[in-house]
């Protein structure tokens, strides 16, 4: 239920479903790779033991993010819930948690490798990175860290809104509580 004061983004529906369509055309691109590997041998010259490991390593990850696409389209739940007293991100693959408005110092729009990102900038991110109960988890946030400056790293692609809208609309909750 939606109070008052909470607002929340919903992903979209169509570009999740062109996502999966994607990340299914590389899975069997890949597979289909695999099986004629054989015969292209010959014609490529290349090293079959690498051109299977590629294909092996696309059909996997192109299955992950089909099965992580796949769940964000079934399950209905928003992609993000901002509150009075901060916000939950589930906007990619890997979810943030609940993220008070005391602990952000920032919030900007960054591009990387073509896609646009919003990066929330934490005042304690190292305390944020200790508060995650995987280490896997505390891993995968720390490379975000390290490369965007903060693990709080929001994805609009597969979002109802745009990075700019998605940027402004955690600024001006951000501006309100702080």
């Amino acid at each position: 239920m939606q109070t008052a004061q909470e607002k929340t983004v919903s992903f979209s529906k169509f570009r999740l479903i062109i996502l999966l369509f994607i990340a299914l055309f590389i899975a069997s691109t890949a597979a289909i790779l695999l099986t004629v590997i054989s015969d292209a041998d010959q014609t490529l010259r290349r090293d079959p033991v690498l051109l299977r490991t590629v294909a092996v390593i696309l059909i996997i990850v192109s299955g992950i993010a089909a099965l992580m696409i796949f769940s964000k389209l079934v399950a209905g739940r928003p992609a993000l819930v901002i509150t009075p007293e901060g916000f939950y991100n589930s906007t990619g693959g890997l979810h943030s948690g609940f993220i008070h408005w005391n602990t952000v110092e920032k919030i900007e729009q960054v591009r990387l490798a073509g896609q646009e990102f919003v990066v929330v900038f934490l005042t304690e991110p190292l305390a944020y990175l200790t508060q995650q109960t995987t280490s896997w988890k505390r891993r995968v946030l720390g490379l975000k860290s390290a490369a965007l400056g903060s693990p709080v790293v929001l994805s609009a692609q597969g979002l109802d809104c745009s990075p700019a809208q998605l940027r402004e609309l955690l600024q001006n909750y951000h501006a309100e509580r702080t």
